[in-house]
């Protein structure tokens, strides 16, 4: 990891749980708890996560085997052309910190904090409409024709191929208070129905 990512992420870390605020700015992802060291450590890496793979798992080859597709396979998914994907959102989705055999608990949930940057896309709507951070429509990401992208990117997704560095990560009673000023309605969905 550079030394920048590196010095940014222990920049926003030193602010762990500290009143924080939205903004239009940020994006969220949200993650389990004993996730924690490796992303005070490493940061946000891509990868296909749990959620993706009990999602589409049956649909898409995620094992390490992958050598029967041959690099010419036109046939080969998308997803392993790819390393993984880091999915976002404009507010906390806590039914990502557990797995759906769980019960919800807070205390579990970990929510990253990441300022929109040049790596991060949205998917606009169910046609291949694919935009910047700023949103300004793009025609390829990553070198990759829109149309190409993989389905695993569903409309209103924010993505990206790059790790990330949160500005701020939120746990606990923060999180509840954090969501309380920002997101209430998205609050009293979470605790009542577990998600």
């Amino acid at each position: 990891m550079s030394r920048i990512i590196k010095k940014l992420l222990r920049e926003g870390l030193n602010n762990l749980n500290e009143t924080f605020t939205h903004n239009n700015q940020f994006l969220y992802h949200t993650t389990n708890m004993r996730n924690y060291k490796d992303v005070t450590r490493y940061g946000l890496l891509p990868q296909f996560g749990d959620t993706v793979k009990q999602a589409y798992g049956g649909y898409y080859d995620f094992g390490d085997d992958k050598t029967k597709y041959e690099d010419d396979d036109d046939n080969k998914p998308a997803e392993l052309n790819i390393d993984g994907l880091l999915f976002f959102s404009e507010y906390p989705m806590l039914h990502y910190s557990y797995h759906r055999s769980e019960k919800f608990d807070i205390d579990k949930a970990l929510v990253c904090v990441i300022k929109r940057n040049p790596t991060i896309f949205h998917k606009v709507d169910d046609y291949p409409r694919f935009t910047d951070y700023r949103n300004k429509r793009v025609d390829s990401i990553e070198y990759i024709n829109v149309c190409d992208l993989p389905i695993i990117i569903e409309t209103g997704d924010w993505f990206s191929f790059e790790e990330q560095s949160p500005i701020k990560l939120l746990q606990g009673r923060y999180i509840i208070e954090f969501m309380k000023h920002n997101f209430p309605e998205k609050l009293k969905h979470a605790m009542e129905f577990g998600y």
